[in-house]
């Protein structure tokens, strides 16, 4: 068979498969979107919680109240969708700490291009998907769930710092684990966090909160960084499930950020959840709604 019947044939298989995959794939887009959609209506704290998921849900929603800085602004730092955090834009120099690199590195660029050092981590990759220029990568992980991972090189969050040996009056943290960072906050000592004067994390599997052990790690895991730091910023990742825990529903991954309290600072409630730097994670889709969480929170 010569090559060109050879590619006429695949061609003739091939197109139908592709043409399903784009349909399969469509069909999948509008179907989340319609979800998504709804949100508004079914992110709904207006009644009282009937299942013990419900009443761990607001109790770590509660404790996640977004707080203002007067005069600081937000910023986005980071590419548009998935990689970008929204946090305030570090006043001086610092040595930031980056765990989970992912595929995208846009972050960590971006905070090398405003002047301040950057570490990566992740032991489940050999090197970043990209160099970036001036960055140092370190196959080792922070310490989660060791029993999962027992041949990877994984660390209590303070030896991870410790170990750079670094004299910064400023570190900030970005962690993005995979669930992980449930049980790297836990364990950690409060006066390890206070290090950092800013922390943006994406928390995973909310849905955990329904198990009571979990959510006992979770919620003291979150009680640790409020007791050094506002929550400052909260948004969803689109990626994520909307999740059911009973009457109450809400995305099982989030992504918040955190700013080191000082006595300098003058507070104020957030009136609105969303942020004018917000980006959906998947460029595809819509963004959940979190406005119900303002009354939750008055």
């Amino acid at each position: 068979m010569t090559d060109l019947k050879i590619r006429s044939s695949l061609k003739k298989v091939l197109v139908p498969i592709i043409d399903q995959i784009g349909f399969a794939s469509a069909a999948y887009y509008e179907s989340k979107n319609h979800i998504i959609n709804q949100s508004g209506d079914l992110i709904n704290f207006s009644k009282p919680p009937v299942t013990f998921a419900d009443e761990k849900l607001v109790q770590f929603l509660e404790h996640l109240s977004v707080k203002r800085i007067n005069g600081l602004d937000l910023v986005r730092i980071g590419g548009n969708n998935d990689g970008g955090y929204v946090m305030y834009r570090p006043s001086q120099p610092s040595v930031a700490l980056s765990l989970g690199v992912g595929p995208n590195v846009s972050w960590d660029k971006e905070m090398i291009s405003l002047g301040h050092k950057v570490y990566m981590f992740d032991p489940t990759i050999k090197k970043p998907p990209m160099k970036v220029e001036g960055a140092r990568f370190h196959r080792i992980g922070v310490e989660g769930n060791n029993e999962s991972f027992p041949n990877l090189d994984l660390r209590p969050l303070k030896n991870l710092r410790a170990d750079l040996s670094e004299e910064a009056n400023s570190y900030i943290l970005k962690i993005d684990v995979e669930g992980a960072e449930w049980l790297a906050f836990a364990n950690a000592d409060p006066s390890e966090l206070e290090n950092y004067k800013q922390i943006a994390v994406e928390f995973h599997d909310l849905n955990k909160l329904k198990n009571a052990i979990n959510a006992e790690t979770m919620l003291k895991a979150l009680k640790n960084i409020l007791l050094s730091h506002h929550c400052v910023h909260i948004h969803a990742n689109n990626y994520s499930k909307l999740i059911r825990f009973g009457e109450y529903w809400f995305p099982d991954a989030i992504e918040v950020s955190f700013l080191r309290k000082s006595t300098e600072q003058v507070t104020s409630g957030a009136k609105d959840v969303a942020s004018e730097f917000d980006q959906p994670n998947c460029e595809f889709l819509d963004d959940y709604n979190l406005e119900a969480l303002i009354e939750l929170w008055k």
